[in-house]
């Protein structure tokens, strides 16, 4: 009787125990699904077209008040867009587009780095680029009397001279542009020093060096056995072709080819076929190699942190820097801006119409250009392509001074930044809540 008692009790237990644990799973997935249904997915507000149209019209706001010369060139463009979404934007069927040859300053740099990696097949971002240059000396002689400003007067220098080369002089106080080129051609530390592609290009695309293009075209002649015209050619041919295979008519120069020589001209093309190039970047139709493409994105992330010194104020990730007082939003860019003698570029002159420009007495023409290709990230998913071009003829005093040195030219310059500030910065701020972070 009594193990009857305790097999009906043991079953007893069990089954209350099975009931229990049944209550509380049925009572854990209520509680589960009352939390989810009381956390709504929220869908964030799509501003992306509102962002695109406010820039275009900040941009023109700000140049069409400056009062500046009526040869002068403006061009804007912003549109939205979805990574997962590309959609072709038809840049050429705006007739404004298609008339005007601009400088492209340093928005050409990261077009340069793309073809000189797919011309020599580069995948490994350690591979070795030699201080070595196809040339008869003179970039050689031009290092020297950089590092001789550098060491003797604290004068700036090429970010990718100052963290390189310039820590084999470190003994030196004052010292001769004869001793530093005799010591760039002899010293054996130098003599075989490499770079690395990460180096070049996260310096090239971020801090903005110039040397840095110059090291790409050396290596390319190297590696094929040309001279550095024949360099520039290959990397001109290579983006044109681009351009051409697509039905466009390819008019980009880069400096120092057969092209540029012969029209007298600098790093130039077609405002449009740039935004073409950098939409072709982005959606990497270059086919790059996973790893350089996500470190050319992230060097045109960076930004100098003294924008003045570093030539940035007009840049919009600068801007934001200036807005928010920090800049941890997700916005690539690539720009530059660069003040040149009307006899600098003759080929640019006559494209544009500037050879027509009468002379003044007393005074020189010096042309202020800028130009920017920035992508601002979104909370949402989306981003906004914004894109422009500035070039204005400036009459300056005859002053022989450098243009930025130049009363005349500072002025129309910091005009022109100050303009682009103040209403660019008005439409980050206002949509600074949709600005992804980095």
């Amino acid at each position: 009787m009594s193990k009857k008692i305790i097999l009906i009790v043991s079953i007893v237990i069990v089954i209350a125990v099975i009931i229990l644990g049944a209550i509380v799973l049925i009572s854990k997935n209520a509680m589960t699904n009352l939390f989810v249904t009381s956390q709504p997915v929220v869908t964030l507000p799509d501003h992306s077209a509102e962002i695109a149209q406010d820039l275009q019209t900040a941009f023109t706001k700000a140049t069409s008040t400056l009062g500046l010369s009526d040869k002068s060139l403006f061009m804007v463009n912003a549109y939205a867009g979805d990574e997962t979404k590309p959609t072709d934007i038809a840049f050429a069927q705006d007739a404004s587009t298609t008339g005007n040859q601009f400088y492209l300053a340093s928005a050409i740099k990261p077009l340069l780095a793309t073809a000189y990696i797919k011309i020599l097949d580069i995948k490994d971002l350690d591979y070795k680029i030699p201080f070595k240059f196809a040339d008869d000396g003179k970039i050689l002689e031009g290092i020297a009397g950089d590092l001789y400003n550098k060491i003797n007067n604290n004068y700036d220098e090429d970010v990718l001279l100052d963290l390189y080369i310039l820590p084999f002089f470190k003994d030196y106080t004052s010292i001769s542009r004869e001793e530093i080129l005799n010591i760039l051609k002899t010293n054996p530390d130098i003599v075989n020093f490499n770079y690395t592609l990460t180096d070049v290009v996260k310096y090239t695309l971020g801090p903005s060096s110039n040397f840095g293009p110059t090291l790409i075209r050396s290596d390319l002649a190297l590696k094929k056995g040309i001279d550095e015209e024949q360099a520039s050619n290959l990397m001109e041919e290579y983006l044109n072709k681009m351009l051409t295979d697509k039905g466009y008519e390819g008019s980009l120069v880069v400096n120092k080819s057969t092209k540029s020589k012969a029209l007298s001209t600098l790093n130039s093309a077609k405002f449009y076929e740039v935004e073409y190039l950098f939409d072709w970047f982005y959606k990497n139709e270059f086919k790059l190699n996973a790893d350089a493409f996500s470190l050319m994105k992230e060097s045109m992330r960076e930004v100098g942190s003294d924008p003045v010194k570093f030539n940035r104020r007009h840049e919009t990730k600068t801007i934001a820097k200036k807005v928010y007082g920090i800049n941890p939003f997700h916005i690539d860019e690539k720009s530059g801006y660069i003040g040149f003698d009307y006899e600098a570029a003759p080929g640019l002159n006559k494209a544009n119409g500037w050879d027509t420009l009468p002379a003044q007495e007393g005074k020189r023409i010096v042309f202020f250009d800028g130009c920017a290709f920035a992508r601002i990230y979104l909370n949402n998913g989306k981003f906004v392509q914004y894109n422009f071009s500035i070039a204005s003829p400036i009459y300056i005093s005859t002053d022989p001074s450098y243009e930025e040195l130049n009363p005349d030219y500072t002025q129309v310059k910091n005009k022109i930044f100050d303009s682009l500030e103040e209403n660019i910065g008005a439409v980050l701020l206002k949509y600074k809540k949709d600005i992804a972070s980095k």
